[in-house]
């Protein structure tokens, strides 16, 4: 099965909320970014929702899927997890796109409490949430991504730091050895490996 590698940037990303009757859509903008809802669609067999789901992704030049699936108290996949598996291998079936499952936990309430922020009466608080959980889905999937690219960077930044520190420690103590050999010799005694500016430069590009 095709998976997300790293958050596409140059394509949208369809969020999906599977559920017995209904299956939320959200679609996210072209730099997948920002996620809104789409629409709900009837689930009648996963083969018909599957065609459905094509459709769209065609309809809308989607890059990728994010499937919503649930886990039980043993970290394991539910039984409703299951099903939203069973969805996604018939997507696969017919598209061949990258498709991941991300974690829906609490994406319903999370749905209900944004339609209270909203001012939404009571009584329509009750009907159809999926595709506003799909997109509640799909914003925790794409800011999880972000975070990982931040991360990444700031790691990457702290390597070449250090790198660079490690460098110049280096490059002293090698124009040290090589200018001032006699009073090395002196303090230390002669020093049973010296190091040739040469040797500093190969040493230094290693750590690249």
């Amino acid at each position: 099965m095709p998976e997300m590698e790293k958050k596409n940037s140059t394509g949208r990303l369809l969020g999906i909320d599977p559920g017995e009757k209904r299956i939320g859509l959200s679609i996210s903008d072209p730099t997948a970014t920002i996620s809104r809802p789409l629409c709900v669609i009837n689930h009648a067999s996963y083969q018909e929702s599957a065609r459905s789901i094509v459709k769209i992704c065609q309809e809308h030049e989607v890059a990728g899927i994010i499937i919503g699936i649930s886990y039980d108290e043993n970290s394991e996949v539910s039984f409703s997890g299951r099903k939203a598996q069973r969805l996604g291998n018939a997507i696969l079936w017919l598209l061949e796109l990258p498709l991941e499952y991300w974690d829906e936990t609490d994406t319903t309430k999370a749905a209900q409490q944004s339609r209270r922020e909203m001012g939404v009466r009571r009584k329509r608080r009750q009907g159809h949430l999926d595709d506003i959980a799909a997109c509640i889905l799909l914003q925790s999937y794409i800011d999880a991504q972000c975070e990982k690219d931040e991360w990444a960077m700031q790691k990457r930044r702290l390597w070449i730091g250090l790198s660079c520190i490690v460098l110049l420690i280096l490059v002293g103590l090698g124009s040290f050895f090589f200018f001032f050999p006699a009073q090395v010799s002196s303090t230390f005694g002669k020093p049973d490996v010296s190091l040739s500016m040469g040797q500093v430069r190969r040493l230094a590009v290693s750590l690249y």
